[in-house]
């Protein structure tokens, strides 16, 4: 437990003092030691030093963001007030202009301080866009769209705005961007069909008659050929990319000790013989007979 107690202590003129273990008041006994008839405000700290006045502040996701320095309080809650609205908080010093006026004036009577208004407002309005400012802004990851066909998303803002990509194999690949989503579509298609996959478009009926009235919605003109011949290289690049797994022949035991045949049946010399020391092996040659 933590004990209170004082010590008397003597100064050079012999004069007693007090010196006690508690610890100093803090800042928001201070504000509680005031008269009811000062307005308890959020948003402010109030600094003694060089400047004695009021620093305004808000927190906003873990971090404190300062408002500036202020000689009254009410302009410091004022600024809490405007950067609170800006970042969507409902919670309020002030409730209308009316009721910060008032305060404000009611201030510099009991303080006798006078501050100009219009220049308050301009540094209250100054130092909250500054702090607004400086909240850095949610990073975007991803801006695209998914659409209602297998394979296209929608990427805003570009001449081509819509892409076609493919998954196989764990890998994607890109199939080009189409100005028109029935190009983007059939592209995959092409793409799929090569993969045994799922098409968007069951006929190339289909596929003319939703490319017709898509073009016929958004007055966009494409010539059907160029959009070909762009899929047709993208779907050939991606063919190309994919690595085939090679082939090994298949060999099995024949009833020879270490013989093995090929299942080969075009091969000219389908017997192996093979010999195996201190484990590894070694090959003695292909021949046409097992003997």
């Amino acid at each position: 437990p933590k004990f209170i107690f004082s010590l008397e202590q003597y100064d050079s003129e012999d004069k007693p003092k007090i010196v006690s273990n508690q610890d100093p008041p803090s800042l928001e006994e201070k504000l509680s030691s005031k008269s009811e008839k000062d307005p308890q405000y959020v948003g402010f700290v109030l600094e003694k030093g060089a400047f004695i006045g009021y620093r305004g502040h808000i927190t906003y996701q873990r971090k404190c963001y300062k408002l500036g320095k202020y000689e009254l309080q009410a302009d410091a809650a004022r600024a809490y007030d405007l950067a609170a609205e800006k970042l969507g908080r409902d919670h309020r010093n002030f409730d209308s202009d009316e009721d910060y006026q008032a305060a404000r004036a009611s201030e510099m009577t009991s303080s006798g301080s006078i501050v100009d208004f219009e220049t308050a407002d301009s540094t209250i309005r100054k130092n909250v866009e500054h702090c607004i400012n400086s909240i850095p802004k949610p990073i975007i990851l991803s801006t695209w769209k998914k659409s209602k066909y297998i394979g296209v998303h929608h990427l805003p803002n570009r001449q081509k705005p819509h892409q076609t990509c493919i998954h196989h194999e764990a890998k994607r690949y890109l199939l080009g961007c189409y100005r028109l989503t029935a190009d983007a579509a059939r592209a995959y298609d092409e793409a799929a069909k090569k993969l045994r996959k799922k098409v968007n478009f069951s006929t190339d009926a289909d596929y003319l008659s939703e490319r017709e009235r898509e073009m016929e919605e958004t007055g966009i003109h494409v010539d059907i050929e160029e959009a070909r011949k762009v899929w047709i290289e993208k779907t050939e690049l991606m063919l190309a990319s994919i690595v085939r797994p090679v082939k090994q022949m298949v060999q099995r035991k024949y009833k020879f000790i270490g013989i093995y045949r090929s299942d080969n049946e075009s091969s000219k010399v389908p017997y192996r013989s093979k010999v195996k020391h201190k484990k590894k092996i070694f090959s003695m040659g292909s021949y046409t007979l097992a003997a």
